[in-house]
């Protein structure tokens, strides 16, 4: 499991699915890891990554050419609208991919809430440079836009990215805190949308 999918992110996600087997898209799967625990809780589950493992169940493609026969209930898009190179045909792909009132969970990072703040306190814990400014093609404003133009907004939840990010999970409840109090701004954002 990698240090972005955390029980908090998993239980995030979990709470938009439909009860399984339901058919899940899992965006940006990488390696695999997310698509293989879906399937362990029972869920009809498609990763698709132009990296994605060989084999039944994994699709290697991006977003934007990926394209269905059968539709989803729902879709998962961790850490991953932020850099397909078509953001209009990414969010055309998963609007042809899921079922009408199907579902999209998306988790990302928030670039345009870096700032003095964050960079200072990702320095006082030792921490490199929070997210490299060439990683990022587009930012969340612009994806959120995109995505509000297809889906209907379902619920929004501000979080943390500074301490996943840097693979230091020990800081997530520090930077929470931090962030509830007002003295750091979100960088993480958790979301979920319905097809129209």
């Amino acid at each position: 499991m990698t240090t972005h999918l955390t029980s908090a992110l998993t239980e995030y996600c979990e709470r938009w699915l439909r009860p399984a087997p339901a058919a899940v898209l899992d965006v940006g799967c990488g390696a695999g890891e997310s698509t293989e625990r879906l399937r362990e809780s029972g869920y009809s589950v498609v990763g698709v990554d132009p990296a994605a493992p060989a084999g039944a169940g994994f699709v290697r493609s991006t977003l934007e050419e990926f394209g269905v026969e059968d539709a989803f209930d729902a879709a998962l898009a961790v850490r991953s609208l932020h850099h397909v190179g078509d953001l209009g045909a990414a969010v055309a792909s998963l609007r042809a991919a899921l079922r009408e009132s199907g579902v999209l969970v998306v988790a990302e990072f928030v670039f345009e809430a870096l700032g003095d703040a964050t960079e200072e306190w990702a320095s006082e814990r030792g921490l490199a440079a929070p997210i490299d400014p060439g990683h990022v093609v587009w930012r969340f404003e612009e994806v959120d836009a995109a995505l509000l133009a297809a889906f209907e907004p379902l619920a929004r939840e501000p979080t943390g990215y500074l301490a996943l990010e840097a693979a230091r999970p020990e800081l997530e409840a520090e930077e929470l805190e931090a962030i509830a109090s007002g003295r750091l701004p979100a960088t993480g954002i958790r979301a979920a949308y319905r097809s129209l």
